[in-house]
């Protein structure tokens, strides 16, 4: 995994941009210190899965179903899924120095 990494990060798609903790607007309506209106920077590279090696270690692993019966037992849930998105699916985050990716309420 980490050499598929490493071979693909110099490629990683960037993103660099800011954001609050709800990944929303500012909201006027609340004081200036509220959370909504706090923006942090997130500065970080993506693999998507597209590009990653389809029989890679990686991509051997996400889809394990062996793994996704430890996630389901580890989050109590009667049922988990492997997620249907084409690129976020399993994905490697490339960070380089001083990057950063701020912390956010996720969206999955």
């Amino acid at each position: 995994m980490l050499a598929e990494a490493s071979a693909k990060s110099a490629a990683a798609y960037v993103t660099d941009d800011t954001h609050n903790a709800y990944l929303t607007a500012a909201d006027a309506s609340k004081p200036k210190g509220h959370l909504v209106n706090q923006f942090m920077r997130t500065r970080v590279a993506s693999v998507a899965f597209d590009e990653l090696s389809p029989g890679g270690d990686l991509v051997r692993l996400y889809e394990q179903q062996a793994l996704a019966e430890v996630v389901r037992r580890i989050t109590e849930q009667d049922r988990v899924f492997h997620s249907a998105d084409p690129l976020g699916r399993c994905s490697i985050n490339v960070f380089r120095s001083g990057w950063n990716h701020a912390w956010h309420f996720d969206e999955s």
